[in-house]
C-alpha cells in the first residue's frame, strides 16, 4: 500500500459486540477515548485487506460515514468477528497512536483495554501524538538587503533560520529516471516530459504513464509542485538533480484548477525560472513532470 508521509493523528478500532450484535467504534485521539455504538450490519466484503462493501441492514447513514471516514483517512480499522482472529481492514502510519494499552502493538487487545476502562476504570488509555512531516526548507541560505544574517537590527530572514526539511540529501537520484524526495515521500520524473501539453492533455499523459516500473503516476497538485521549488536558486529554481527544459522560464502544470465565482478556464502552474506560481489558461501548452507516492 502506498501512502504519503503525513502521519495520522488518530486511530479507529471497529469491533462487533457478540451479545448486542452492534458495532462499537472507538476513536482514540489527543488523550480521549470515546466509544460510539452503531446499529447492527448484515455483511461486509473484503478484497486483499481493503473494504469493498459495508454492512447495510439497519445502519444509519452517519454510522456508515463514520466507518468510511476511518478507512478513507488511512487509520487502523479492526473488526473482531465471533469466530476467528481479528481482521485488520486497513492500516497506515506506524507512529504508534492507537496502542492504548502500551504493549507496543495495535491490535484487538487495545479495544478490550478501552472496554475495561469504560466499565471498570483504572489507568486511562494512552494516546500517542503523531507528528506530521516537516515542511521543506526553501533552500535560501543567504540574507539579502545588505543585512547580515545575524543582524540584531533587522533579524529574522529565512536565510538565517533555514527552517524545514534540510536540502542536503533531500533528493535521491534512483538511477532509473526518477527522483525520490525524502522530505515529502514523493517520487518524481527526473526529466521533463517531451513537448508541451494543454492542461487536459497533461492530466491524461500522467494518468496513462507507465514509467520506471510504475503505473500510478499523476499530475502533481499545486502544493506538491511548489514543494520542489528551490528559492535559493534562479534560472532554474530547482535542485540540479532534476532535468529542466523550456528555456529560462520553464512553466509546469499542476492538477489544481483555479476557483472562481465566474466561469474559470485557468489552472495553477509554477515557473521554475523565477519561482513564481500563477494561473494560466488551460488551453496553453506548458511542461509536465509526473509524480507518484513513493513505495
Amino acid at each position: 500500500m502506498s501512502t504519503s508521509r503525513l502521519d495520522r493523528s488518530c486511530r479507529v478500532h471497529c469491533m462487533r459486540e457478540r451479545r448486542s450484535h452492534a458495532m462499537v467504534v472507538f476513536i482514540v485521539a489527543q488523550g480521549l477515548a470515546k466509544p460510539v455504538v452503531l446499529p447492527a450490519y448484515a455483511h461486509r466484503e473484503y478484497n486483499d485487506g481493503v473494504v469493498t462493501g459495508f454492512y447495510t441492514r439497519g445502519a444509519a447513514m452517519r454510522s456508515i460515514a463514520l466507518v468510511a471516514l476511518g478507512v478513507l483517512l488511512g487509520v487502523v480499522v479492526m473488526l473482531a468477528v465471533p469466530h476467528g482472529p481479528p481482521q485488520v481492514v486497513y492500516a497506515s502510519s506506524p507512529c504508534g497512536n492507537g496502542d492504548v494499552n502500551g504493549d507496543g502493538r495495535v491490535d484487538i487487545a487495545d479495544g478490550i483495554y478501552i472496554i475495561n476502562y469504560q466499565l471498570r476504570g483504572g489507568p486511562p488509555p494512552v494516546a500517542i501524538e503523531c507528528t506530521g512531516s516537516s515542511l521543506p526548507a526553501t533552500g535560501q541560505t543567504t540574507c539579502y538587503g545588505d543585512v547580515a544574517c545575524d543582524s540584531a537590527e533587522h533579524p529574522g530572514q529565512d536565510g538565517f533560520y533555514q527552517k524545514g526539511c534540510p536540502m542536503a540529501g533531500r533528493f535521491v537520484d534512483n538511477g532509473d529516471g526518477t527522483v525520490t524526495d525524502n522530505c515529502t515521500g514523493l517520487m518524481w520524473q527526473k526529466d521533463t516530459a517531451r513537448g508541451g501539453y494543454t492542461w487536459q492533455q497533461a492530466l491524461k499523459y500522467c494518468e496513462r504513464l507507465e514509467f520506471a516500473g510504475h503505473d500510478d503516476w499523476r499530475l502533481p497538485n499545486v502544493r506538491e509542485l511548489v514543494s520542489i521549488v528551490d528559492y535559493g536558486r534562479i534560472n532554474p529554481s530547482i535542485d540540479p538533480v532534476f532535468q529542466v527544459s523550456g528555456g529560462m522560464s520553464p512553466r509546469y502544470w499542476s492538477s489544481s484548477h483555479t476557483v472562481s465565482l465566474s466561469i474559470s478556464t485557468t489552472a495553477w502552474c509554477a515557473e521554475f525560472g523565477t519561482s513564481l506560481v500563477f494561473q494560466h489558461s488551460v488551453s496553453a501548452f506548458l511542461l509536465v513532470r509526473a509524480v507518484r507516492d513513493a513505495d
